[in-house]
């Protein structure tokens, strides 16, 4: 906790934050602006949001962060201190805005994208290279073979004793 304080407090006072823009203005990105709000204690500082579509806000402002447009994103890129974008769209969006995340990766731009359009039932999504295709992996079962060989000699090795110790109970039954 002291710790914590205790960078929370230089961060404050050398000003070093970690800053952050959305892209995306819908139910996605305002979770994710919660989530980066929540966080601010941590040095995480939102910028605002990019809107994808055009959609003009009608004031211009998601609460109190401004809302650029996707024209003026390369602009903000250039002229402001952005350590990261977090692309909050749907599937179909995301593919429309593939100019816009080459773009972040030709400034080298740090991107994340939210994955809340993929099947919840994945416990861990990770990229991984077969060859020289990169690969984006879903799993929900155990990721290594060996973890996979304990777990079942494991299950033998106790199902073996309570199998001989419940012999005579189900028997009678």
């Amino acid at each position: 906790m002291a710790s914590y304080s205790g960078v929370s407090w230089m961060r404050d006072r050398m000003g070093r934050y970690y800053y952050m823009l959305i892209v995306g203005c819908g139910p996605r990105a305002r979770e994710m602006a919660t989530l980066v709000e929540e966080s601010q204690g941590m040095g995480l500082r939102l910028i605002g949001f990019v809107d994808a579509n055009g959609d003009h806000v009608s004031d211009g402002n998601i609460g109190r962060y401004k809302v650029f447009g996707l024209e003026e994103l390369g602009d903000i890129l250039h002229n402001q201190v952005v350590d990261e974008v977090v692309f909050a769209v749907s599937m179909q969006e995301l593919a429309r805005l593939e100019p816009v995340m080459q773009h972040c990766a030709d400034v080298g731009m740090k991107t994340r994208v939210q994955l809340e359009f993929l099947p919840a039932a994945y416990s861990r999504i990770y990229l991984e290279n077969f060859r020289e295709m990169q690969l984006l992996s879903l799993s929900s079962a155990p990721d290594s073979e060996l973890r996979l060989f304990f777990k079942r000699v494991f299950d033998v090795a106790l199902s073996l004793p309570a199998l001989v110790l419940l012999s005579p109970v189900l028997l009678a039954i």
